[in-house]
């Protein structure tokens, strides 16, 4: 299957110009190296390899988790991970894999069924579909239809950019289209546009919103470990922040069950 170029670029609000960034995709994806900061990181999420940009090439950490769960770790300093959160994320990594090798495989915008693994079962709803929005508008709340899944993932194609998408949580009813930190990677300021359904970008929906003491997650390893319980009734919103451009955004929700 091939997914090149299916990363997603992770835009931190109050980050200046040249700060470096988190990528996301698969080890069969093309890692990006025109415009990239310096010390930005790719982390391969089948495989669990973090890389590092120094510059001109990405270089691998020597930081490889094996099928059975071992470690093998060679980092400046100490690179803990417990037996149990590998295993574990190894689950999840194979699950959204086969998730998303469906969806390359079908253009739809109904919401079938897919089921692996027995109790694994998921649906693809189309929430959004090719909605024109105005320069500075949004597309108004759309409710999710959330009821007892264990997972939400927010897959979004827009034509223009800037852009951002939000989501309500339990303390925040209204969700706002200037924060995005309710999702992994943070829905603000998307400064890509995805016009291609096979290289859309994907969000994880945390179901709250980190401040305070609980920092945001790095990581896909860490936002799946911060998972709640869904809550109900949550709404989402995707925000043109394009000055003059009507912009056409579709959003798909991928509801995993396990």
């Amino acid at each position: 299957m091939n997914r090149n170029n299916w990363e997603i670029v992770i835009d931190t609000d109050g980050k200046p110009s040249g700060y470096p960034l988190s990528f996301i995709g698969l080890s069969t994806d093309t890692k990006p190296t025109t415009g990239v900061p310096k010390g930005s990181r790719f982390t391969e999420i089948d495989t669990s390899t973090i890389y590092h940009f120094n510059g001109s090439s990405w270089v691998k950490f020597n930081h490889q988790v094996t099928q059975s769960g071992s470690i093998d770790a060679q980092l400046e300093g100490t690179l803990a991970e417990s037996l149990a959160t590998i295993e574990k994320q190894n689950k999840v990594i194979a699950k959204i894999d086969s998730i998303y090798d469906w969806i390359d495989g079908t253009d739809t915008t109904s919401a079938p069924n897919f089921t692996q693994s027995g109790s694994i079962v998921s649906t693809v709803e189309t929430i959004i579909n090719s909605q024109s929005v105005a320069a500075g508008g949004d597309t108004g709340l759309i409710d999710l239809g959330i009821t007892d899944e264990s997972e939400i993932w927010l897959s979004v194609n827009v034509d223009k950019q800037p852009w951002s998408i939000a989501a309500s949580t339990l303390t925040a009813p209204s969700p706002s289209g200037g924060i995005g930190r309710m999702l992994y990677p943070d829905g603000k300021d998307n400064t890509t546009t995805y016009t291609d359904p096979q290289l859309s970008a994907k969000f994880l929906y945390l179901g709250f919103l980190p401040y305070g003491e609980l920092e945001e997650p790095v990581n896909i390893v860490e936002a799946r470990s911060m998972l709640i319980s869904l809550p109900e009734n949550v709404k989402v919103i995707v925000v043109n922040g394009h000055a003059e451009d009507i912009m056409t955004v579709t959003v798909k929700a991928i509801k995993v069950w396990r």
